[in-house]
């Protein structure tokens, strides 16, 4: 009977590592920005608001402002997570086309949280957060993450 046990058991580890997801965990995504270039525009002297980790300091955008993100080649970003503070607006990601010409590649979602975590379909290397509200942007953190599974301090 034992033996019929073992076997079963192995047959169901056997069966875990060979299905997609098994075992084998995915890397977790990593949080990029201090390896990134950022420019700001406006208020330049705030950047580092953007990354002290406090909920008590926050960049201001002033009206239409924008964050312009270049990740290393090999470190591109797939996804933005972006803590809000204050009010809420409505803005885009932006990426350069090959004249250096912004262009819209996604806009805010209508629902709008203080902690959003936003996806993106490609790993971007060179791209924008813009504002297209007419109320200040206003950002207490801001995280570029690489490629793999979410980490869990993501809400």
């Amino acid at each position: 009977m034992r033996k019929h046990q073992r076997f079963l058991l192995f047959l169901l580890a056997l069966l875990a590592m060979l299905l997609p997801g098994g075992t084998q965990a995915e890397t977790e995504a990593q949080d990029v920005i201090s390896r990134c270039h950022i420019w700001l525009s406006y208020n330049r002297s705030a950047r580092n608001r953007l990354t002290d980790n406090s909920y008590m300091t926050y960049w201001p955008s002033g009206e239409q402002g924008w964050i312009e993100i270049q990740t290393p080649e090999e470190e591109p970003c797939f996804g933005l997570y972006i803590k809000w503070a204050e009010q809420l607006c409505d803005w885009v990601i932006e990426t350069p086309d090959e004249q250096g010409e912004w262009q819209c590649i996604l806009q805010a979602p209508a629902v709008k949280y203080y902690h959003q975590y936003v996806p993106f379909e490609q790993g971007l290397t060179h791209f924008r957060l813009r504002n297209i509200s007419d109320i200040e942007m206003c950002i207490n953190e801001i995280h570029a993450l690489s490629a793999g599974a979410l980490p869990d301090w993501v809400q």
